[in-house]
C-alpha cells in the first residue's frame, strides 16, 4: 500500500498478432495504470503489433506465444508467470486470451481475478 492506495499487480493478456481497437485499448489501459503507480503488465505474442507498440512506450511487457486456443505449452508459461508474479487481477482481452487462461488455472496457475 503507497499512501492511502493499494498498488495493483494487473496482466493483461492479448493473443491478436494485428492492430485494431482492442489493442489500442489494452495499450491506453496498461499506460494509464502504469502512471497510476500500478504494476500493469501486457502479456501477448512476440512480433505482434501490440509487443511493437508496448515496448516503444515503455511498458512493461512479455512475450508468450500462443499458437492457438488449446496451446497447452502456452498455457503452462502463462501459469509459471501467473505464480512467480503473484499476478492479482488477469485481465484477458481475447477470446483466445480466456481459453489459454483457463488452461493454466487447470494446471495450478494461482487463480487471480478474471476480468
Amino acid at each position: 500500500m503507497e499512501g492511502n492506495r493499494a498498488i495493483v499487480n494487473v496482466v493483461h493478456l492479448e493473443s491478436h498478432m494485428s492492430w485494431r481497437g482492442g489493442e489500442q485499448q489494452v495499450l491506453y489501459l496498461t499506460q494509464r495504470l502504469h502512471a497510476g503507480g500500478h504494476c500493469s503488465v501486457v502479456i501477448c505474442p512476440p512480433h505482434s503489433a501490440l509487443y511493437q507498440r508496448a515496448q516503444e512506450a515503455g511498458l512493461p511487457t512479455e512475450a508468450l506465444r500462443m499458437r492457438h486456443e488449446l496451446d497447452l505449452v502456452a498455457a503452462w508459461h502463462l501459469g509459471q508467470y501467473l505464480r512467480r508474479q503473484h499476478v492479482e487481477i488477469l485481465h484477458m482481452h481475447t477470446p483466445h486470451a480466456h481459453t489459454i487462461e483457463w488452461r493454466a488455472s487447470s494446471a495450478g496457475a494461482n487463480d487471480p481475478q478474471w476480468h
